[in-house]
């Protein structure tokens, strides 16, 4: 496969083979072949419902959905801000506890369509990406059936989102779960950690510039231990626990990543 999402579901064709529901291929992920729009032209769909595709639409094909193709985008801003790639995570990485989730009908520009409906969920600061998540997916649940329902009794209404200037988020990929325990804080590295936790790859520890732990969850060690910023402890009992600056992480789940770090109990280790 030449695109990956973090966390896709890989036995979509299976399930729809089992419930008799028609699986179409695309011939390309930006749906630009003329097989494609050709297919969408023929169609004659009333509605669109689109999760987890991560390229725009061509005008072309959102045509030819009589009442447009519908989607959903979450950050910690509201709308018109917080457009772009991994916003989620971005929300998470910046340490917000907030996420406004949009359904919306998309138009030929990213995240720029009308709004059917927005809801604002809150989330706790120990809470991974896949918690929000799974709050948004409920949001995506009960949004379908109310945006079908306001189509079929012709009540539908939208609001276009306001015009003007607007902040967009970049995408995020696997090298920038890198904890930097000499110039990041504690509170930052957790908030990386939670950020790209699964389904997502992780955040990771180097040592001189090669991988050798992957972190999936972390917490403050508290007051008690003590340990030298770009240090890695392994108590008598096995905790695991990383220094920065500013405190102590607690290690609560990871991955050994380097065959030469055997993480031994009484030893420690310098990260870059």
């Amino acid at each position: 496969m030449r695109h990956q999402i973090s966390g896709a579901d890989n036995g979509l064709e299976e399930y729809c083979a089992s419930t008799n529901i028609d699986c179409y291929h695309s011939s390309d992920y930006g749906l630009s072949y003329n097989a494609d729009q050709h297919f969408f032209s023929k169609a004659g769909f009333d509605v669109g419902l689109s999760y987890g595709w991560q390229r725009l639409i061509p005008l072309q094909v959102l045509s030819d959905f009589r009442n447009g193709v519908f989607g959903w985008h979450g950050s910690a801003f509201e709308f018109p801000n917080g457009r772009g790639r991994s916003t989620i995570n971005w929300s998470i990485r910046l340490g917000a506890s907030q996420i406004f989730h949009n359904c919306f009908r998309y138009s030929d520009e990213a995240d720029a369509g009308a709004l059917f409906e927005t809801k604002q969920f809150e989330f706790g600061p120990s809470e991974d990406v896949i918690d929000v998540l799974q709050l948004a997916k409920r949001h995506v649940f009960g949004s379908s059936v109310r945006l079908l329902d306001a189509i079929e009794r012709k009540t539908l209404r939208l609001t276009p989102q306001p015009v003007g200037a607007f902040t967009t988020l970049p995408k995020l990929s696997e090298s920038d779960g890198w904890l930097q325990l000499s110039v990041m804080t504690l509170r930052q590295a957790i908030n990386i950690t939670r950020s790209c936790s699964s389904p997502f790859p992780g955040a990771f520890l180097t040592i001189d510039g090669l991988k050798v732990l992957r972190i999936w969850k972390m917490k403050p060690a508290g007051e008690g231990p003590r340990l030298a910023a770009s240090k890695l402890s392994v108590s008598d009992a096995g905790t695991v626990l990383i220094g920065f600056n500013d405190g102590v992480g607690e290690v609560i789940e990871l991955d050994i990543l380097s065959e030469g770090l055997l993480l031994q109990p009484g030893c420690v280790y310098a990260m870059d």
